[in-house]
């Protein structure tokens, strides 16, 4: 899905959007998502993993295809995934793990929060 060598534009324009739900299921025959918060797609990233990992399926970012991904749709699980290559708060991302996330995508990215530990501590004993 992402392109590991390409890079993110984290400054893009961005929207996080949520989707009319009922119950902590999205509507879709309800209407299409409104929009909750406007700004660069860092922002949009930040605002989706602070959201309560319960509702967070709930919830998609638009924004323009860029080199390292081609859709302009992104999940939640998405959303993660560019937290991690920000390395933005590795807390909220833990959170996301827990959250309704597809289980590969929970195992990949434990492996990128173990990794990323481990070369933090290499680097503090180099």
């Amino acid at each position: 899905m992402f392109r590991e060598s390409s890079p993110i534009a984290y400054d893009a324009p961005a929207e996080l959007k949520k989707w009319p739900s009922l119950k902590g299921e999205r509507q879709k025959d309800r209407g299409p998502p409104y929009m909750v918060y406007n700004g660069t797609l860092a922002d949009c990233v930040r605002e989706l993993m602070g959201k309560p990992i319960k509702g967070i399926s709930l919830y998609d970012i638009m924004t323009r295809p860029q080199p390292a991904f081609e859709q302009t749709v992104l999940s939640p699980g998405d959303a993660a995934e560019i937290a991690m290559r920000k390395g933005l708060s590795k807390r909220l991302v833990r959170g996301a793990l827990c959250g309704r996330l597809s289980l590969p995508l929970r195992r990949g990215l434990r492996r990128r929060i173990e990794e990323d530990n481990r070369r933090a501590a290499l680097d503090v004993f180099a």
